[in-house]
C-alpha cells in the first residue's frame, strides 16, 4: 500500500512538472511576441545609428556642386591671364573652406579629389591635359591613377609660360617688373607683391632656402658676364643641373670654345689665299669741289653785296650835298627802302612789319595786291588783258573761242548793301582778306573773300575779264 501510494505521488508530481514547463513555454512566447511588437511599434519612432560612409557620399556630392557654382574660383581656360600656380593655389584654399561648409572633416583623398579637379575644368582644357598624360614617358597618366602632384605639375608645365629660374630672379629686377601704383597704399601691394612672386623665390624649409641662395648666386653670374655667347650656353643646361658650380664649369668650356673658334677663324683667313684681296678708297674730289662752289658762291654775294653797300652810300652823299644845297628834300621813297634793306643787311635789325597793308589798311594781302591802290589796280588789269588762254591740248584760242569750263559758275553782282551791325551780332564776320584762285587752263584771278560769310566779293573789272575769257558777252558794266 505504501508503494502504490509513493508511486501515484511521484506521477502526479511529474504531471504538475510537465504541467509548469509547458506553462512556462507559453509565457516565454507570449513574451517574446510581446517584445517583437514593442520593437516594431518603435522601430517607426527610433532610426537606426547613420552610416558614415553614406553619410560623406551625400556632403561629398554637395560639395562638388557647390564648387562648380563658386564665382570665388572660375574655371580653369586656355587662354585665361591668370597663371595656373595662382590658379592652383586658389583653387585648393576654395575646396577647402566648401570642405568645411559641407561638413567633409576628415580629408579628400586621391578618388575624391580629382572629380573636384576635373570639375573646374574646362572641356578644352582637359582634352588637352589628356593628350598631354597619354604623351607622358617613361609611362602615361592616366584619370584613374594619377596622382594629386602629377596633374598640378602637368597642368603647370602645359599651360605656364616656360621659364627658368634665373629668368624669373631677373625679371623681378627689371624694367617690367611690378611697380606699386601713386594710389596704391603700402600694404595693399605688399599683398599683390607677394602674390605675383614666382615659387622659388619663396621658400619656406631648410633645403629650399639653400637653393634660394644658390639661385640669387646663380643669376647675379649670369647677368653680370655681359656675353650674349656665354649667357646662350648656360640657358642650354637643363633645369636640374642648374647650380652655381656646375654654371662655372660650363662658361669656362663655352669661353673656351669661343676662343677656339675665333682662332680657327683667323687661322683659316691667313691660310686661304684662293679670295682675293679688294681694297676701297674714298675719292673725295666731290668734297672739294662742293668746297670751292661754296666759297665762289659766297665770294659772289659778298661782292654783290659790297656793291650794293658802296652805290647806297654814293647816294647817300649825293642827296646830303644836294641838301646842302638845298636843292632837294630828300630820296625818293624807293630809293629809301633800297637804302633800309641794306642797311639791315649789314647788321642793323629791321623793324617788325605790322600785319596790316599800309594802303588801305586792311589786314591779309600785300600793298601790291591791294583794290584801293588805283595804280596796282591798273596794273592787274593791264596783267590780266595779256594772260592767254590755253587748252588742254598745247595750243593757244582766241579770244572768241567760247570755252567749256563747269568748275566756276561767275553771276555779275549789280549791287552789295552795306550793314553796319554790332559786335555781338551773328551776321558780324572777319576782316576780308585778298586771296587768289587758280582757274585751271584759264587764269590765275585775285580777289577779296571774307572768310567767315556765305559768299565772296569779286571786282567789276575781274568780273568783266572773266566774263570776256570764258567767251561770254562783251565786258561792259551791268
Amino acid at each position: 500500500m505504501a508503494t502504490e501510494k509513493l508511486e501515484a505521488l511521484v506521477a502526479q508530481l511529474a504531471l504538475e512538472n510537465q504541467k509548469l514547463k509547458q506553462d512556462l513555454q507559453e509565457s516565454n512566447a507570449a513574451q517574446a511576441a510581446n517584445v517583437d511588437r514593442i520593437v516594431n511599434a518603435l522601430g517607426d519612432i527610433v532610426q537606426a545609428p547613420p552610416n558614415e560612409a553614406a553619410v560623406r557620399g551625400r556632403n561629398l556630392l554637395q560639395m562638388r556642386k557647390d564648387l562648380r557654382k563658386s564665382q570665388r574660383c572660375k574655371n580653369f581656360t586656355e587662354n585665361q591671364e591668370m597663371k595656373p600656380q595662382e590658379w592652383i593655389k586658389r583653387f585648393e584654399e576654395e575646396l577647402d573652406q566648401q570642405r568645411v561648409m559641407c561638413n567633409v572633416i576628415a580629408p579628400l583623398t586621391r578618388d575624391e579629389w580629382i572629380p573636384c579637379f576635373k570639375d573646374k575644368l574646362e572641356f578644352e582644357t582637359r582634352e588637352r591635359l589628356a593628350t598631354a598624360m597619354a604623351n607622358k614617358k617613361p609611362a602615361p597618366y592616366t584619370w584613374a591613377a594619377v596622382t594629386e602632384a602629377d596633374i598640378k605639375q602637368l597642368l603647370v608645365s602645359e599651360f605656364g609660360k616656360i621659364e627658368s629660374k634665373v629668368s624669373e630672379v631677373i625679371f623681378q629686377f627689371g624694367p617690367n617688373r611690378y611697380k606699386k601704383p601713386a594710389d596704391m597704399g603700402v600694404a595693399t601691394y605688399y599683398h599683390k607683391w607677394v602674390a605675383q612672386l614666382p615659387v622659388c623665390m619663396t621658400p619656406s624649409t631648410d633645403v629650399e632656402y639653400k637653393e634660394f641662395s644658390d639661385l640669387v648666386k646663380r643669376s647675379l653670374f649670369y647677368l653680370n658676364l655681359d656675353d650674349k655667347f656665354l649667357q646662350e650656353e648656360l640657358c642650354k643646361l637643363k633645369e636640374e643641373d642648374q647650380k652655381l658650380p656646375k654654371f662655372l664649369e660650363e662658361a669656362v668650356k663655352a669661353e673656351a670654345h669661343k676662343k677656339a673658334f675665333v682662332e680657327i677663324g683667323n687661322t683659316g683667313a691667313q691660310l686661304d689665299t684662293s679670295q682675293g684681296v679688294s681694297v676701297s678708297r674714298w675719292d673725295a674730289k666731290w668734297k672739294q669741289s662742293s668746297r670751292q662752289n661754296h666759297q665762289s658762291s659766297r665770294q659772289s654775294h659778298q661782292s654783290s653785296r659790297q656793291k650794293g653797300q658802296q652805290s647806297s652810300i654814293k647816294s647817300e652823299r649825293h642827296w646830303s650835298d644836294k641838301l646842302a644845297e638845298g636843292g632837294a628834300k630828300g630820296p625818293p621813297a624807293g630809293q629809301q627802302t633800297k637804302q633800309s634793306s641794306q642797311s639791315s643787311q649789314s647788321g642793323t635789325r629791321p623793324k617788325k612789319r605790322s600785319g596790316n597793308c599800309h594802303v588801305c589798311g586792311k589786314p591779309g594781302h600785300w600793298a601790291r595786291d591791294c583794290f584801293a591802290d588805283k595804280k596796282s589796280v591798273k596794273q592787274y588789269s593791264q596783267k590780266l588783258q595779256k594772260t592767254e588762254i590755253v587748252n588742254q591740248d598745247g595750243g593757244e584760242s582766241s579770244e572768241g573761242e567760247v570755252q567749256h569750263f563747269n568748275a566756276l559758275q561767275v553771276v555779275a553782282v549789280t549791287d552789295i548793301k552795306a550793314v553796319k551791325t554790332e559786335a555781338s551780332s551773328c551776321l558780324t564776320t572777319n576782316e576780308p582778306i585778298i586771296t587768289s584762285v587758280s582757274l585751271e587752263n584759264v587764269m590765275v584771278a585775285d580777289f577779296e573773300c571774307d572768310t567767315a560769310a556765305s559768299h565772296s566779293v569779286m571786282s567789276n573789272i575781274l568780273y568783266r575779264q572773266l566774263r570776256k575769257k570764258l567767251g561770254g558777252l562783251p565786258g561792259k558794266k551791268q
